[in-house]
């Protein structure tokens, strides 16, 4: 699910719609996503706790197209 494709990937292969209704509604989906992920009460115990769940802490691998994979033991 890449709702932000549209906005910035330009790839006549993949045929997105790169029309003023289609960035629209990849903005609006976006703005949705941050608005409700924003009214979480969720947190770590501690930032000793949050820094070690940073996505950063990982490596990520590329899988032959404009893709990032994380892999989690």
């Amino acid at each position: 699910y890449h709702p932000e494709r549209p906005a910035y990937e330009f790839n006549p292969i993949l045929n997105l719609n790169h029309s003023i209704a289609g960035i629209e509604a990849m903005q609006y989906l976006a703005n949705n996503f941050v608005t409700e992920a924003r009214r979480s009460t969720a947190s770590f115990p501690s930032p000793t706790d949050e820094a070690k769940a940073l996505i950063y802490n990982y490596a990520p691998l590329a899988n032959g197209e404009s893709y990032q994979c994380y892999f989690f033991e």
